[in-house]
């Protein structure tokens, strides 16, 4: 975020900040905060459309966390924030990605993280 700013005086830092972390704390009141009984998987581009929300539902199990990990990294992205919350063996999360540029990357995205988020693994 703050490599792409133009100007860097205090003012426009400050005002910039809050726009970001406003609408990071927008998307998270979006999220209900208890796990789904059944699998799903969710994507969606925020208003920057360098980023992508994501909320998935499926089954704890050892490693979950390090494969969504890969699979975040295999489409070129980062993830900048997670929220996890495990009840009676389900996972929910949400989680922002960077560097989700395009449909076809959404696309990319949700294809990597299907597989890792599917009870028949």
């Amino acid at each position: 975020m703050f490599n792409e700013m133009k100007q860097q005086d205090k003012a426009y830092v400050l005002r910039e900040t809050i726009r970001c972390f406003s609408e990071l704390k927008k998307i998270g009141n979006d999220i209900p905060a208890t796990p789904a009984l059944e699998d799903n998987l969710r994507l969606s581009h925020c208003n920057n459309k360098d980023l992508a929300r994501v909320v998935f539902s499926c089954s704890d199990r050892e490693g979950l966390m390090s494969e969504i990990a890969e699979s975040i990294k295999v489409v070129k992205a980062n993830a900048l924030r997670a929220e996890i919350v495990i009840v009676g063996g389900r996972t929910k999360c949400a989680l922002l990605a960077q560097g989700v540029n395009s449909n076809e990357g959404l696309v990319r995205l949700k294809k990597s993280l299907k597989s890792e988020t599917s009870s028949e693994r």
